[in-house]
């Protein structure tokens, strides 16, 4: 059963899982007049650090299935 659990960015950066998941939300979502996403790790990790930044994954089994990142200042 697929389960969401909030997660540090650096269990999604680097994982092939998660970015295979980017990679075909840059070709679902991308529109052809904006640039190709090219998110900035560091700056996740940074905006997580000050806390304003939450990542959330959803996993079936050990597997990443889903993402979701959450900026929010209060």
């Amino acid at each position: 059963m697929p389960v969401v659990r909030k997660v540090h960015s650096s269990e999604l950066i680097g994982n092939p899982q998660f970015d295979l998941l980017v990679s075909q939300y840059d070709d679902e979502c991308s529109m052809k007049e904006m640039p190709p996403i090219n998110w900035h790790k560091d700056m996740y990790v940074a905006m997580e650090t000050a806390g304003v930044l939450h990542s959330f994954a959803a996993y079936d089994d050990e597997k990443i299935i889903g993402f979701a990142v959450v900026l929010a200042t209060v």
